[in-house]
C-alpha cells in the first residue's frame, strides 16, 4: 500500500496544482480520514513521511517558553526551508505526533499563524499527544511561523515538559512536491 500511495503523490507532484486545489485536496484528506488514523486507526498515507534522497530540506522549530502555574501561553511552531521551495502543507499523523506531558501542561488548541490555516486537529490531553494537518493558502511560506500552539500549565514551579515532534508524516511544496524535515528543534516549557 505504500508503495501505491507514494506513487500516487509522485504522480500529483507532477502536476501543478493551484493554491486552492491543495488546499481543498488537504481538506478532503482530513475528512476522508474521518480522524481515524489520527486516533489510531488505518494507515492511509504510508511511508509519505520519510525522508527521500534529493528532496529540498526544512528545518522546524518549536519554541521553547517559561511560564508560572496556572498561566495560559502561547507558543510558536516556526519553519525554515533550507533549499528553493517554500512550504505550503504540513501532517503530523496519523504515524507522528505532537507530544507533551500532560501532567504539566494541556495544548489547549492548535491554529494557523503567516498564511496557514489549521483544516483537522486532534488533541488526547489524557496521552499528551496532538495531530494536526495545515496548509497555506497564500503561496506556501520560506521562512516564519506557522503554528500557534495554546498551552496551559498545569504543573509546579521547577517542572518542565518538552514540546516534541515524534514525526512528521507529510510536507509539501507550493508545487505540490515532498519536502522532507532535515532537523526539528523539539522545545520545553519551563515553569517558573
Amino acid at each position: 500500500m505504500a508503495t501505491k500511495s507514494r506513487s500516487a503523490l509522485e504522480a500529483r507532484s507532477q502536476r501543478k496544482p493551484s493554491r486552492l486545489r491543495r488546499a481543498g485536496l488537504l481538506a478532503v484528506l482530513a475528512l476522508l480520514l474521518g480522524f481515524g488514523p489520527f486516533l489510531g486507526g488505518c494507515d492511509l498515507l504510508g511511508s509519505l513521511g520519510e525522508s527521500f534522497v534529493g528532496k529540498p530540506a526544512v528545518r522546524l522549530t518549536i519554541a521553547s517558553a517559561t511560564a508560572n502555574p496556572g498561566q495560559t501561553i502561547k507558543v510558536k511552531i516556526s519553519v525554515e526551508v533550507l533549499t528553493d521551495g517554500r512550504l505550503a502543507e504540513i501532517q503530523v499523523g496519523p504515524r507522528g505526533a505532537l507530544v507533551f506531558d500532560p501532567k504539566v501542561l494541556q495544548v489547549k488548541s492548535i491554529v494557523g499563524v503567516g498564511g496557514f490555516s489549521v483544516f483537522a486537529s486532534e488533541i488526547d490531553a489524557a496521552a499528551g499527544r496532538a495531530r494536526f494537518a495545515a496548509a497555506s493558502l497564500s503561496g506556501g511560506v520560506r521562512e516564519g511561523e506557522i503554528l500557534e500552539l495554546e498551552v496551559q500549565v498545569l504543573g509546579k514551579a521547577g517542572e518542565r515538559s518538552v514540546l516534541k515532534l515524534t514525526r512528521v508524516d507529510l510536507l509539501l511544496g507550493e508545487r505540490g512536491e515532498d519536502l522532507a524535515p532535515s532537523v526539528i528543534s523539539n522545545g520545553q516549557l519551563n515553569i517558573e
